[in-house]
C-alpha cells in the first residue's frame, strides 16, 4: 500500500513537472529553472522503473522497463527532453493503474473473507462451547443458528435448513440442507439450525482454497500475458541491435554521425511497446477485481481468459 502511494505522487510529479516545465519554456522561463524541473521530472518518472530494471540487468535480463529508459534518455539526447518525459509518465501511470487494480483486487478477494466469524458454537461432551476458528478440529459438530455463515466445511447430522451459498457456487437460489448434505464455509444458513460434523480445517475449506487460487491469479498467467512476456525479451533486444545499426551503419558509409544518431534515437522512441506489454495483465488484474466485487471468482488469468470459448452457460 504504502509503495502504490508513492508510485501515485510520483506519477502525479511526473505531469506536473512536465506540464510546468511546457508552459514555462512558451513563457519565457530561464533556462536554469527549465532545466531542473525536466532533470527532476525524469527522476520522478523514471525512478520505479530503474529500480525494476537495475537488478535485472545485473542478472543479464532486458525487458520493456530497461528499452523505455533508453529511449527517454535518447529523446533527451536529441533535445526533446519533453517527449522523453511524455514516455516516462506515460509508462509509470500504467504501472501504477496496474498496481491499483492489484490492490483492489487483494481488497476484493479479503472482503470474501472478512465476514467470516472468528469464533463459532460447538457441541463437545453435550455441552455448547464458543471457541476461535482456529481451534475446530476435523470431527466437532458444529452448531449453525438461523442467519449464520458456515465457518467451515462439514456434513449437516442433524437438522433442516435452507442456505445461501451464492458466495461459493454463484446460485442465487436457496439450496436445501438436511442430514447428509454437505455444507460449506461462506455459506449463510437460513431459517433453520443445523448440527454439522467438520471435515476440513478452515485453513483448508472451500473458501479458503477458493481464496488461495485467486491469489495466485500472477502464477496462473493467460497464455497471452505470457506470450508477451518472453515477446518483450526478444523485442527489447531487436530494438537495441536495430538502434546501433541505425546510428553506425548510415555513419560507416559516411552520412554524418549526428544526423545517423538523431534518426536512431527517434526509431528508439518510437519503437518503445509500452502499452503493448503491459495492456493484458492490467486488463487481466483489472477483471479479476471486478469479478470478485460481484461474487464472481478466477482461479487465474489462464482461466479467465478460457471464457472467451465458453457458448453456453
Amino acid at each position: 500500500m504504502e509503495t502504490r502511494r508513492w508510485e501515485v505522487a510520483f506519477t502525479t510529479a511526473t505531469l506536473v513537472l512536465l506540464l510546468t516545465s511546457a508552459i514555462g519554456s512558451r513563457l519565457g522561463m530561464p533556462m536554469s529553472i527549465h532545466l531542473t524541473l525536466d532533470l527532476l521530472a525524469y527522476f520522478t518518472g523514471g525512478f520505479f522503473a530503474a529500480k525494476a530494471t537495475i537488478p535485472r540487468l545485473f542478472r543479464g535480463e532486458l525487458d520493456v522497463d530497461f528499452l523505455m529508459l533508453v529511449a527517454a534518455l535518447g529523446a533527451a539526447t536529441i533535445g526533446h527532453r519533453h517527449e522523453g518525459i511524455t514516455l516516462l509518465f506515460l509508462f509509470s501511470l500504467s504501472n501504477t493503474l496496474q498496481s491499483f487494480a492489484m490492490e483492489r483486487s487483494k481488497r476484493a478477494i479479503d472482503s470474501l473473507i472478512g465476514e467470516r466469524p472468528n469464533q463459532a458454537a460447538i457441541r463437545r461432551d453435550g455441552i455448547e462451547v464458543m471457541v476461535s476458528i482456529e481451534e475446530i478440529h476435523v470431527g466437532d459438530v458444529l452448531l449453525v443458528r438461523p442467519g449464520q455463515m458456515v465457518p467451515t466445511d462439514g456434513v449437516v447430522h442433524e437438522g433442516l435448513s435452507e442456505m445461501d451459498e451464492s458466495s461459493i457456487t454463484g446460485e442465487s437460489r436457496p439450496v436445501s440442507k438436511g442430514p447428509g448434505d454437505p455444507v460449506y464455509a461462506g455459506a449463510m444458513n437460513g431459517t433453520g439450525t443445523l448440527d454439522v460434523v467438520v471435515t476440513r480445517h478452515a485453513n483448508d475449506s472451500t473458501l479458503a482454497r477458493i481464496v488461495k487460487m485467486v491469489e495466485s491469479a500472477q502464477t496462473h498467467k493467460a497464455r497471452t500475458q505470457r506470450f508477451l512476456e518472453r515477446f518483450e525479451n526478444i523485442y527489447a533486444l531487436s530494438i537495441l541491435f536495430g538502434v546501433l545499426a541505425a546510428a553506425l551503419l548510415p555513419w560507416m558509409l559516411g552520412q554524418d554521425f549526428r544526423t545517423s544518431f538523431y534518426r536512431a534515437m527517434v526509431l528508439l522512441v518510437v519503437a518503445s511497446p509500452c502499452a503493448l506489454v503491459i495492456s493484458t495483465p492490467a486488463a487481466i488484474l483489472s477483471a479479476i477485481a471486478a469479478g470478485a466485487r460481484q461474487g464472481i471468482l478466477f482461479k487465474g488469468g489462464a482461466y479467465l481468459e478460457k471464457m472467451a470459448e465458453v457458448r453456453v452457460v
